[in-house]
């Protein structure tokens, strides 16, 4: 993939009544849902103007797309395993599980190693 500008630092994102700019290292994962972008850190949860299509381009290489609805900051992955239907999910840090699409294992499993 060709990177046409350097990786974004931050994500502002609304908190209550506040935005808040937050560094990307500090997000464990981001989620498109009910037509609104969140992200995620240890403490807070904020909603960003951005959309997961456009930010997965923008994202450092420590971001890693799952699934249509989520994307991943692979320095908080605690492990990954296998569901019910023995599709691959991912336990975060937090205790967050996330699926991994079947559309997205291949590319999941390349960059993991596994």
């Amino acid at each position: 993939m060709v990177r046409k500008n350097k990786p974004i630092q931050f994500l502002t994102g609304k908190f209550q009544d506040t935005w808040r700019p937050i560094p990307v290292n500090k997000v464990s994962h981001i989620e498109s849902s009910q037509k609104k972008t969140w992200f995620y850190t240890d403490d807070e949860t904020y909603c960003a103007i951005h959309t997961l299509k456009n930010l997965k381009h923008q994202l450092p290489d420590s971001f890693l797309p799952v699934h249509r609805s989520y994307i991943v900051n692979i320095d908080y992955i605690e492990e990954i395993s296998r569901d019910i239907a023995s599709n691959y999910q991912l336990t975060l840090k937090d205790g967050s599980i996330l699926p991994v699409s079947q559309n997205y294992t291949a590319s999941v499993r390349a960059r993991l190693g596994f």
